[in-house]
């Protein structure tokens, strides 16, 4: 008689009938010891194979936040003397000049004071980035020197104040899936980014927030007019940004590329970044003092910068776009920026 081995559970799993016809009489004609090893081999093999899957699963319920995730127990440690406020006082604040870089706690985004002054914002080349106006930030600011990183996301989230990215884990199976501590973080919509502002202006006791549109410009051109932070030559872009001709089709750690003129990497390029404003296809009638354009009951929020996906003209310093506020997607993150005391 043969073994049955069929979809006989109608939800379509597999049955197994095993008789003395189809294998335990073969099996008692065999030797003991050749039992007991076969029994020993595939016990561990089984084992192994269990205790692989249960990592597995425990690892996608954990990166998910969908299970109590002992991880964010560890991440709490580590991060503990990370977060340790250890801000500058208003004397040490005030003596910091243009391009100075500082950090409010060993674990906080590293940041580079940005000098006031006035620049032509937006550029003749698409309606939506029209008409140019000369914008005036009377105050310096601070900017981080990178885009937000999955390491500094994930002390927010060992807080139990942000959330893990919604998405796949990184099994990099499919474009922009894999992540890792020094890449941007993505998957994260714009209430996120302010959620993780928040805390770390209750952590620091210090202004953080997400960059207006404005500044977020005219911290990207360091004062240039050109196309790009270094010119309008696109064929230097490999050597500032992560874009669709040298991206391999993911984002990269942060850093990587050269800084413009204030210090600040990636303002063209790896990742899409939330700005404040609220989404107008214009600037007629836009602020010209750097602050953000509000409006009451704001549906899309502002993207700048381009992505690892995208062409050359996407990461021209004055090209915009723009989501959903509520949409998460592998190709947004966000930078933060930060009042200084004068």
């Amino acid at each position: 008689m043969t073994c049955v081995i069929g979809d006989a559970d109608p939800r379509g799993g597999h049955a197994l009938e095993i008789g003395a016809e189809c294998g335990l009489a073969n099996v008692a004609r065999q030797p003991a010891w050749q039992v007991m090893e076969r029994s020993f081999v595939r016990g561990h093999v089984q084992g192994a194979l269990a205790f692989f899957l249960l990592g597995v699963a425990l690892g996608v319920l954990s990166y998910e936040g969908s299970s109590e995730r002992s991880y964010l127990l560890v991440q709490t440690l580590w991060s503990a003397h990370d977060y340790q406020p250890t801000p500058l006082t208003p004397e040490a604040e005030r003596a910091l000049k243009s391009h100075d870089a500082f950090r409010d706690c060993t674990g906080c985004p590293e940041m580079i004071v940005v000098p006031a002054g006035e620049f032509i914002m937006g550029s003749n080349i698409r309606s939506e980035e029209r008409p140019i106006r000369k914008v005036t930030l009377k105050d310096a600011f601070a900017v981080s020197r990178f885009e937000v990183t999955f390491d500094e996301w994930d002390s927010c989230v060992a807080a139990h104040v942000c959330n893990y990215p919604r998405g796949l884990p990184n099994w990099g199976l499919w474009p922009g899936s894999w992540r890792s501590g020094r890449e941007p973080v993505v998957n994260v919509n714009w209430g996120d980014a302010k959620a993780y502002v928040a805390w770390l202006t209750r952590q620091t006791s210090k202004p953080y927030r997400l960059l207006t549109e404005a500044e977020w410009e005219y911290a990207a051109r360091g004062q240039t007019t050109t196309r790009y932070s270094f010119g309008d030559d696109a064929m230097e872009l490999g050597q500032y940004a992560w874009f669709e001709r040298n991206s391999n089709i993911r984002a990269h750690f942060v850093g990587e590329k050269k800084a413009n003129a204030f210090g600040l990497h990636d303002m063209h390029g790896n990742v899409w970044e939330w700005v404040e404003d609220c989404y107008q296809d214009n600037y007629v009638g836009a602020p010209k003092d750097g602050s953000a354009v509000a409006a009451g009951g704001c549906v899309f929020r502002v993207l700048r910068g381009g992505s690892w996906v995208d062409g050359p003209d996407e990461l021209c310093s004055a090209y915009r776009s723009m989501s959903y506020s509520d949409s998460r997607s592998y190709l947004i993150g966000f930078r933060v920026g930060r009042a200084l005391t004068r």
